[in-house]
């Protein structure tokens, strides 16, 4: 006998999806892709966070390394253009040599590095960042603003650590150098052939993601950073990768490309009444705003007397005078001009009181990756 299967319309009802129900099952996998994507967003950032730390830290173990070698820290290179224009001020022998930095010419072809020499008594006021006489603060000086400072370099490192230099400065093209000197130079250069001559291989590694040799390096935004009127346009940047100076202009860079600095300072403030240099508070120290807290750095520019400890109580930050360090994330180190602050956060450029200016700042160096010794 033949059989037929009977059609069962409540069946075919119950093995389908309504539409309400399809809506919820769209929402579910959406918000389950969604925290997927946040988690992985925040592991990403985590495992960058991590890499920029380990750079800098592996950058100031090549420092403790030089120092251990060398017996001195690498030398704080002055930058020359272009901080110098807008600052005026310069290390003495680069005076004396009539030259602009980061080298100058001293003979035919033959260029010494421009570094500020603590043992040189208008050296030691700009690493003091305080007049010699009077010993108040150098804040100002050729517009400066009281959150820039020009003791840093951007390519100390990249000379010192990984021998970026040509021969005719340090002795030894590509990577390496010649033994270096605390004046800055390097034993052997111009002496007679065979004299002195003694290879240093590279500190760094500068072929990872976190470290980088770069050259023709310059930062658009330092000069108004230094008291300038603007940004540098895309004509200025192409005449500093153009001049005779670009050669000599490299740098090492963190995953975003941006310049880790070298900070270099000295402790000490000239007491006119005792007639010496004494260390009587934090401030005194004389450490870079950008190693401290702006809010705590607001209340010494408004009272320079003041008895806050812009250390925070950090007593490795009170002893040192040497620091490395790298934008992090956001690509800011927080002292720059106020404006390209703004308009990196995409926030209006307009004025706003010391107060929430130093929170401003206070925000943007939350990521920096500070290394502090010395």
């Amino acid at each position: 006998m033949l059989r037929t299967r009977r059609h069962n319309p409540g069946l075919a009802e119950r093995s389908a999806f309504t539409l309400l129900e399809l809506l919820v099952v769209i929402v579910i996998i959406a918000t389950l892709i969604s925290i997927l994507f946040v988690g992985f967003g925040a592991a990403r950032r985590a495992a960058n966070a991590a890499g920029d730390r380990q750079a800098v830290s592996g950058l100031d173990l090549a420092v403790t390394q030089f120092r251990n070698d060398n017996g001195f820290e690498p030398p704080l290179v002055f930058d020359g253009e272009p901080i110098e224009m807008t600052t005026g001020r310069m290390p003495e022998a680069t005076q004396s040599g009539m030259g602009e930095g980061p080298v100058f010419e001293v003979d035919t072809n033959r260029w010494v590095v421009s570094v500020w020499d603590a043992g040189a008594e208008d050296d030691l006021e700009i690493l003091r960042q305080r007049d010699a006489s009077s010993g108040m603060r150098l804040g100002g000086t050729g517009g400066q603003s009281a959150w820039a400072d020009p003791r840093y370099s951007k390519y100390a490192l990249a000379y010192y650590l990984a021998g970026s230099l040509p021969a005719i400065v340090d002795g030894k093209d590509g990577l390496g150098m010649y033994e270096p000197q605390a004046g800055g130079g390097f034993r052997g250069v111009g002496a007679v052939v065979g004299r002195g001559r003694t290879t240093v291989d590279p500190y760094v590694d500068t072929d990872s993601k976190s470290v980088n040799l770069v050259a023709n390096y310059v930062e658009p935004s330092e000069p108004m950073e230094h008291g300038g009127v603007s940004v540098m346009d895309q004509g200025q940047i192409d005449a500093f990768t153009t001049d005779s100076l670009a050669r000599f202009r490299t740098a090492l860079t963190d995953r975003n490309g941006i310049a880790y600095r070298y900070y270099r300072w000295e402790h000490g403030r000239y007491d006119s009444t005792k007639m010496e240099t004494v260390v009587e508070r934090t401030s005194d120290l004389n450490i870079p705003a950008v190693l401290v807290d702006p809010t705590l750095y607001r209340e010494t520019l408004d009272d320079p007397m003041s008895v806050v400890d812009v250390t925070g109580g950090n007593p490795e930050l009170r002893g040192a005078k040497y620091a490395i360090v790298g934008a992090g994330e956001d690509g800011l180190f927080g002292t720059e001009a106020l404006s390209v602050i703004q308009e990196a956060l995409g926030r209006g450029a307009s004025g706003m009181s010391p107060e929430a200016e130093a929170e401003l700042r206070r925000q943007v160096q939350q990521d920096n990756v500070v290394e502090v010794g010395g």
